[in-house]
This record gives structure tokens, sequence and C-alpha cells, in this order.
């Protein structure tokens, strides 16, 4: 993992939340609906990509850890 990674989540996510913000100004319609789907998967895939690293730290930090026993 590189240090840009959660970096670039943040970046994605805040992306996607501006991108539910301008779907829901829309006007009802079909273009609303497929921007707020897409709105949706990109907030998805962002949260996908932070739990990712998330894991990735954790494991590592397990590796680091000492034995309890």
């Amino acid at each position: 993992m590189t240090l840009k990674e959660p970096e670039q989540w943040e970046e994605d996510w805040w992306a996607a939340e501006q991108a539910l913000k301008a779907a829901q100004k829309m006007p009802s319609g079909p273009e609303r609906i497929a921007a707020l789907k897409r709105a949706g998967q990109l907030r998805f895939d962002a949260y996908e990509r932070k739990r990712a690293i998330q894991d990735t730290i954790e494991k590592a930090s397990r590796r680091l850890r000492p034995d309890s026993n």
C-alpha cells in the first residue's frame, strides 16, 4: 500500500458525495435516476477501497504485535 491510497480514497469519496448532491438537485426523470445510481456506485466503490486499505493496515499491525502467549 502506498501513502497515496488513503488520500485517493478521500478524494474519491468527496467526488462521490458531490455527484450525489448534484443528482439530488436534478429534476425528476430517468436522467436523475441514472445519476443517483452512478453516485451510489461511486460511493460504494470508494467505501470498498477504504475498507481494503483498513484491512491491509489491520493485517500489518497484527503482524507487528508481539504474541500474547
